[in-house]
């Protein structure tokens, strides 16, 4: 842990995690000075309002060599680039540039869980976490709330579980965690990395510091996960549909039971045939925090009995309400292709999908042959639905709106009895919704607002 009496802390951000930085940084007599470059002086006021009651510094014009010399170290918050060209200037006089996730690994004594990939970290560390307390092992995880948030808990947690964004990773120098569960990879984030080879490498800095005290759970049927993971020095535990060989440790799932052969060839079956969580891609989440869980000591009876209690996260194919017989599902937080297909996966049922958002520049071709399989209908909508329009709209009965309130009610009209109405926007939130929680939020509202007699099938 390091000392931040009398030091500067430069905080790039002024978001919650700013503002548990900032909290941090005070309370151990350090001076917190919240850089925002560019913003328009009619925001000013509105920042420090969210600073409220905190001595907090605030340098809002062009970031300068002034503003580096006096700081000890620079944390740049999700939001901001971390290769920003302005903060070469701090590098060039060895002050670091690091992460939140960089900064918590510094000043908290806890040990770290580290949960990386495209697809499933919020939903594997929400069940880590819940199986960890069902043996009374306290554990915080940033799934709603900012990871700096643990710096300003009142006791130090056993574990953090930490879900971490590639942004996060890339600002890392000395992050070492005890675990990594590395679930996938695919294209995401193309409006910060143009090119896939960079974000699968910006995901691949968990590695960097892993060494023979580190154990890394990886999904052995992800071809670009399995090549990072080769001839680490780390102890590997492998997880996926097919059987785990002799020789090696690991999970896979058949049917309603989850096998796991672990130390000394021991074998632990576990029964999820009342698993609640839809799709297979949640057995997945489940075979991964339940190797996670074994490697932390937790008792495989401690597993099974949390397997029955668990449920979504919000928005993470939430069931929402059923009405006349047509159920209501958000997964708002599905932001790429790759995350529709797994969703999709989940559905035996005619499924009814509401799509659209902001472009990321994504390949929306890769949905086409789940969108022939298992859409019955497609309704898209934001700024991406001429695009997406393009390339899937041949696929099923497409139709373009311009609200999502228009593609709930019209997905609602077109609907039978058995059907399942799907949100899973494949793109990041519009305007009117600026995180995927709002949009989740207003989907939801608009479901459970629907007049309860069904409307005829008409617009």
């Amino acid at each position: 842990m390091q000392g931040l009496n009398g030091k500067v802390i430069s905080i790039l951000g002024a978001e919650q995690n700013a503002l548990e930085i900032s909290r941090f940084v005070l309370r151990n007599q350090g001076i917190a000075r919240i850089v925002l470059p560019g913003l328009p002086e009619d925001k000013h006021e509105q920042v420090k309002a969210i600073f409220e009651g905190l001595a907090v510094e605030f340098e809002f014009g062009p970031i300068d060599l002034r503003i580096f010399q006096s700081s000890g170290m620079v944390v740049v918050c999700d939001g901001f680039p971390i290769d920003l060209r302005e903060l070469d200037a701090a590098r060039n006089m060895n002050i670091p540039v690091v992460s939140e996730l960089e900064f918590v690994s510094l000043h908290s004594a806890a040990n770290i869980v580290a949960v990386v990939g495209t697809n499933g970290k919020s939903t594997t560390a929400q069940i880590l976490k819940s199986i960890l307390e069902k043996q009374n092992i306290v554990a915080f995880a940033n799934m709603d709330r900012p990871l700096s948030a643990v710096l300003n808990e009142t006791a130090t947690p056993d574990y953090i579980l930490a879900a971490c964004s590639p942004q996060q990773l890339e600002g890392t120098r000395t992050f070492k965690p005890k675990g990594i569960l590395f679930l996938n990879l695919a294209e995401d984030m193309t409006d910060r990395y143009p090119n896939i080879e960079n974000y699968f490498q910006a995901n691949r800095e968990v590695l960097k510091n892993a060494d023979a005290d580190t154990w890394v759970i990886f999904n052995s049927q992800d071809s670009t996960v399995v090549s990072f993971v080769q001839n680490l020095q780390s102890k590997t535990y492998l997880f996926g549909m097919q059987e785990i060989p002799s020789g090696f440790e690991g999970a896979w799932c058949q049917k309603n039971k989850i096998s796991i052969r672990w130390k000394d060839n021991e074998l632990v079956e576990l029964d999820i045939s009342q698993l609640r969580m839809r799709g297979f891609h949640n057995r997945e989440n489940l075979m991964a925090a339940s190797l996670a869980a074994l490697s932390l000591g937790v008792k495989p009876e401690s597993i099974q009995k949390t397997i029955v209690e668990l449920k979504a996260l919000p928005h993470r194919v939430q069931f929402i309400k059923r009405i006349n017989d047509v159920a209501f599902y958000s997964d708002a937080y599905a932001t790429n292709p790759a995350a529709v297909i797994r969703t999709l996966g989940s559905f035996h049922e005619p499924v009814i999908l509401i799509m659209g958002g902001k472009d990321k520049e994504v390949n929306f071709s890769l949905l086409a042959p789940h969108i022939r399989l298992r859409v019955k209908n497609l309704i898209i909508t934001g700024e991406s639905k001429e695009k997406i329009n393009r390339f899937l709209g041949d696929y099923t009965e497409t139709f373009l709106v311009g609200t999502l309130e228009e593609a709930t009610l019209l997905a609602y009209q077109k609907s039978r009895s058995g059907d399942v109405v799907l949100l899973s926007p494949g793109c990041m939130g519009t305007d009117k919704f600026p995180s995927q929680q709002d949009m989740g939020d207003f989907f939801a509202k608009l479901a459970t607002t629907l007049s309860q007699p069904r409307k005829p099938n008409v617009l």
